[in-house]
């Protein structure tokens, strides 16, 4: 069996589009057309349902895939234990993470990792959007929040909360809001995410839920940008305790609900790292998950 058609059908069944994968691999869709064929005529069975505006595995190719992904990640790893006994480690390694985490805490330790590794190359994608990893051939992704289920392999890198915080001189200023409602009269600092728009939750130590309304003459997309008005007294904003704890601690900020659990949306929250659910993993990517578990 040809390894390389082998490859071609695990690509043209992960992204569902010969057209797609000719663009990857540079060539003509014609020959991804011709690899696919031969296939099928080898194993006398249809791989795929073919229309004009979908490619689907049909059952038998479902199979089929399920049985040669795994085979093949074995012999990827295998020619990658056999490529590093000789060479250090090297290529490109595909990293995604949210706009304000990225800036704020992982810009900051990559230097290190990358100036130890002088062959390894990073594309770093910073979006607050989720991106599909697979589509994407994201290696590892940092991902916020409450995990949903998923096929991909994550690992809890550490727990996180929220803050409600304002500045000295903003308290000053406009006075410190003692109860959750208070906070209706104050200049609130919002983000403009689903969830953190309207209302923030605030929860006793008894449980006991409430929900404030929350208006503001600033939406910012950008949770650094929200920092930063903070910091300069421009109001009070929900911030996640990784981004605002330092300035907490330095009496830059304050927070003004330390008894309370606080939240736009979920309590059980945490930063997590993801990477696609396959047994291959090159020892370029091994080594920056243990990198960032080790500094994060």
């Amino acid at each position: 069996m040809d390894i390389e058609e082998l490859e071609i059908f695990i690509d043209v069944a992960q992204r569902k589009s010969f057209a797609f994968v000719a663009h990857e691999r540079n060539v003509a869709p014609s020959s991804i057309s011709r690899a696919i064929a031969g296939l099928e005529n080898k194993l006398r069975i249809r791989l795929f349902h073919r229309t004009t505006r979908k490619v689907s595995l049909s059952e038998a190719g479902q199979a089929y895939y399920n049985k040669i992904l795994p085979i093949l990640n074995d012999l990827r790893d295998a020619a990658e234990t056999a490529h590093n006994v000789e060479t250090k480690p090297n290529g490109t390694i595909r990293l995604t993470s949210s706009v304000t985490f990225g800036n704020y805490r992982l810009v900051p330790i990559l230097h290190e990792f990358m100036e130890q590794y002088q062959d390894i190359y990073l594309d770093y994608i910073l979006k607050d959007q989720v991106i599909d990893l697979v589509d994407e051939r994201i290696d590892i992704a940092i991902r916020h929040g409450k995990l949903n289920d998923s096929s991909f392999i994550a690992t809890k890198m550490f727990s996180t909360c929220y803050r409600i915080v304002a500045s000295p001189s903003y308290i000053e200023r406009c006075g410190r809001p003692q109860t959750p409602n208070d906070v209706e009269n104050h200049q609130c600092l919002i983000f403009d995410w689903p969830h953190f728009k309207s209302k923030w939750k605030f929860q006793d130590g008894s449980k006991a839920l409430q929900e404030v309304p929350v208006v503001g003459r600033y939406n910012m997309t950008n949770g650094i940008a929200l920092l930063n008005l903070a910091l300069s007294g421009a109001g009070i904003s929900l911030l996640a305790n990784w981004l605002v704890d330092k300035d907490i601690e330095k009496g830059n900020l304050i927070n003004l609900f330390p008894e309370y659990q606080v939240s736009a949306h979920n309590f059980d929250t945490a930063i997590w790292l993801m990477t696609p659910s396959r047994a291959y993993m090159p020892l370029r990517v091994r080594l920056l998950i243990d990198f960032l578990k080790k500094n994060m």
